[in-house]
């Protein structure tokens, strides 16, 4: 690789990073009411900039905790294996879904989780000003139709009525959020301490 190239590279990634850093801390102002509601709809308006810039869709994503990963194959990995761990924790707890045989459950994680990522990204890649006008719980309420449409396409699954349907939605919900954005935190923490070692 050129000398040329290297830099054009070096400086490529060091824009993307001084970018991201900048929403960041955009972001963390919102949060703490240190920037107001204005702020928010610039902030908005001003991603469609960030949004037109090649696979900076993925990173802004995953500063929302709408990803786990900027990589989209790592992102379903790590997707799959936290959603059958939670959703066999929240089942094993409140018991909340029918199933006839074990493996239909198994198979409708697998399902739902393979459904949830193609229209996830899907949506990030196109319509990200939305999901994010809208804070993600757009998400909310496809998660209730998708486990609404297992009940159709596996015999088997289901829950007894929509009241459990909505109440085990939002504990996932809620649950994996709050796992992705404690998560997000920690390797941020980890990340700097690493830079400042190095």
């Amino acid at each position: 690789m050129s000398k040329k190239k290297k830099e054009k590279d070096l400086e490529k990634k060091e824009q993307q990073e001084k970018d991201l850093e900048d929403i960041e801390n955009l972001l963390d102002g919102i949060v703490n009411g240190e920037k107001s509601e204005e702020s928010l709809e610039e902030f908005i308006s001003g991603l469609n900039k960030q949004i037109k810039k090649k696979n900076n869709n993925n990173s802004i994503a995953y500063i929302f905790g709408l990803l786990v990963h900027k990589n989209i194959f790592i992102h379903f990995l790590i997707t799959l294996v936290l959603n059958y761990a939670l959703m066999f924790s929240l089942q094993g707890f409140f018991k909340l879904i029918d199933y006839d045989k074990f493996y239909i459950f198994v198979l409708a994680i697998l399902l739902f989780t393979i459904v949830e990522c193609i229209i996830k990204f899907l949506f990030i890649r196109f319509f990200l000003k939305i999901v994010l006008s809208t804070f993600g719980l757009f998400f909310l309420i496809l998660q209730i139709l998708y486990f609404e449409l297992l009940y159709y396409f596996l015999p088997g699954f289901g829950f007894e009525n929509q009241i459990n349907l909505v109440v085990f939605v939002f504990l996932f919900a809620l649950c994996r959020y709050v796992i992705t954005r404690v998560a997000h935190r920690y390797i941020a923490t980890l990340k700097k301490e690493w830079e400042q070692w190095n």
